[in-house]
């Protein structure tokens, strides 16, 4: 006997969110969400991508060796690059940009755009002033985080700490969170929360982000979807910290892995509105469907508007829930 069993990954806004009825599986709020098949049903929410981010400052015309290291892992490959320069005191930041592009095997200009190296899946940018040399790292969308670690006469710092700005409240209605100069956020990113004064109720946790414009927004827990509501009325003091997240579903992740999986299937929208099928051979007890005669797992990406509108995905999913999860 076929064991059948649903796994929640990643906790939605709200227990309501996931329920079967009859062997059909209903979800609402996951946006995305995945059905991974192998005599089971995985369903996954995926919030926005936020592109972590590094910086590395060099300081050029001293007598020492420049260093620091980038590990990333990308379709289950560990890769490990580590650039190291000797600078003497007539080294400038132009030296030290032109030693930094043959590292990543790049043109960056000073002040430039973004520039993918040649190598992994990173990108960077670099700014000169006078000796400085500041340097920002980070992943290409879609693709795996990038560590940037073992600095050696380089400060490397990352910039996903929010500073929040004065902002009043209205007691016992959703906390009020302010960044004056932008927070970059979207709508279902995760922050973690340090230890605030003036507000505390989200103190210490790992919330949902809710934004309501582009310098404030408001907190819910993860699994209830709840709001952190204020006490009085004064501003949340301190900082939260970004907490970077895979970027399933969205239309640099769906052209990755069909390109991967040697399909030349695209996607055109850029919000996180696609939702992935993967079907496989059952192990234990019949044969899931192998669609064109492929013996590989078989991947559909179809987009959340036909799950919606009971096209494509609904009938999928239904399908999937009706045969092996009953």
């Amino acid at each position: 006997m076929t064991q059948n069993f649903v796994s929640i990954l990643n906790a939605p806004a709200g227990t309501s969110d996931i329920s079967t009825s009859g062997g059909v599986i209903t979800a609402t709020g996951l946006s995305p969400y995945r059905a991974n098949l192998v005599n089971s049903c995985t369903l996954q929410r995926s919030t926005p991508e936020t592109l972590q981010v590094w910086t590395a400052a060099m300081t050029a015309g001293v007598a020492n060796t420049i260093s620091f290291s980038i590990e990333q892992v990308v379709n289950q490959m560990r890769s490990l690059r580590t650039f190291s320069f000797e600078q003497t005191t007539s080294t400038t930041a132009a030296n030290l940009l032109s030693a930094v592009n043959g590292f990543f095997g790049a043109t960056a200009t000073d002040g430039g755009a973004y520039v993918t190296a040649s190598w992994g899946s990173v990108k960077y940018k670099a700014v000169i002033s006078s000796t400085l040399l500041t340097l920002t790292i980070s992943q290409v969308s879609g693709e795996a985080f990038p560590t940037v670690a073992n600095a050696s006469n380089t400060t490397v710092a990352s910039s996903m700490s929010l500073t929040l700005a004065t902002q009043a409240n209205v007691d016992a209605t959703a906390i009020n969170f302010k960044v004056t100069a932008g927070h970059g956020l979207a709508t279902g990113a995760l922050v973690s929360v340090g230890t605030l004064t003036g507000q505390t109720a989200a103190n210490n946790k790992v919330c949902r982000v809710v934004v309501t414009s582009s310098t404030n927004f408001t907190l819910q827990d993860t699994t209830t979807g709840t709001a952190y509501n204020a006490s009085g009325t004064g501003s949340a003091v301190g900082t939260v910290t970004v907490i970077a997240t895979p970027a399933f579903g969205t239309a640099a992740f769906v052209n990755a892995d069909a390109a991967r999986n040697n399909s030349t299937q695209t996607a055109t929208v850029t919000a996180n509105n696609y939702s992935l099928v993967t079907i496989e051979s059952g192990t234990n007890g019949g044969e899931l469907p192998n669609l064109s005669t492929r013996t590989a797992p078989i991947h559909w990406w179809i987009s959340e508007d036909g799950l919606s509108s009971g096209t494509l995905g609904t009938a999928l999913i239904n399908y999937i829930a009706a045969n092996y999860l009953a």
